[in-house]
C-alpha cells in the first residue's frame, strides 16, 4: 500500500485503537523508501490497552504487529512448542 500517504495510514489506525492522547501525540505510520518496508514508531505507548492487545490482536500479536504485518504483506505466523 505504499500509495497511501503515511498520515492516512497513521489517522486509520489511532481511529482504530481509538489511541490515548499520548498515542496520538507519537504514533506514526512511516514507510521506508530504502527497505520498501511500513514501520508503526512508538509502538509502545498504547501497547497494552483492550483495543491492542484484544479486540484487535492477542496477547502474542497486538494489532500493530498485525497491521504492520498487513501493510507489509507478510503473513502473521505464531509457533507454539511443546
Amino acid at each position: 500500500a505504499t500509495w497511501i500517504p503515511e498520515d492516512i495510514i497513521t489517522n486509520f489506525i489511532l481511529d482504530l485503537i481509538d489511541a490515548s492522547f499520548y498515542a496520538r501525540r507519537d504514533l506514526k505510520a512511516h514507510y521506508s523508501d530504502v527497505t520498501g518496508e511500513w514501520n508503526i514508531e512508538n509502538k509502545s505507548c498504547d501497547r497494552n490497552t483492550i483495543a491492542v492487545t484484544s479486540t484487535y490482536g492477542t496477547n502474542r500479536a497486538n494489532a500493530y504487529r498485525l497491521i504492520e504485518d498487513a501493510l507489509n504483506l507478510r503473513d502473521t505466523k505464531i509457533f507454539d512448542y511443546n
